[in-house]
């Protein structure tokens, strides 16, 4: 299963996202490509801070999604549920130029790819090790890549 502790997974979402240009439009979803850069750089900045998030409470167990979500060899379909500060008009969605933002992701991507111990909490999931960070952080950018073409 691709993870971005591998690094040519890294590599490849990396190349992705460098491919990404403010003329690309959505396959699908109402995200345009800026809005779609902060929707990924966030949650890496998620991950990486010291603060914590509240679990949000789904129709089934935070384990039970984690194993859905993360082992699951399918792509994860259209219009899961996100977190209200990384939809468009949530605090986190605030963009600036394309060129600003797609810079800050790839350094969020980088510092991301680089911890070499990520075990925050996450909203959904619950507890998650550093392997569960490291796939779920492909599968994200993968999801929003696709949804972009690239």
């Amino acid at each position: 299963m691709k993870s971005l502790e591998n690094p040519q997974d890294a590599a490849e979402i990396r190349a992705r996202i460098v491919a990404l240009s403010a003329d690309d439009q959505p396959r699908w979803g109402q995200m345009n490509v800026n809005q779609v850069v902060c929707h990924l750089r966030e949650p890496y900045l998620f991950a990486l801070s010291p603060e914590p998030y509240a679990l949000v409470k789904l129709p089934i167990s935070p384990t039970a999604a984690k194993l859905m979500a993360l082992r699951s060899p399918l792509p994860w379909p259209k219009g899961l549920p996100t977190l209200p500060e990384i939809k468009i008009g949530g605090e986190a969605m605030v963009t600036t130029t394309f060129a600003a933002d797609h810079a800050t992701l790839l350094e969020a991507f980088d510092r991301f790819c680089a911890t070499p111990s990520l075990t925050k909490d996450h909203p959904f999931f619950a507890t998650m090790t550093h392997a569960d960070w490291t796939r779920w952080g492909y599968l994200h950018a993968d999801h929003h890549l696709r949804q972009f073409g690239r």
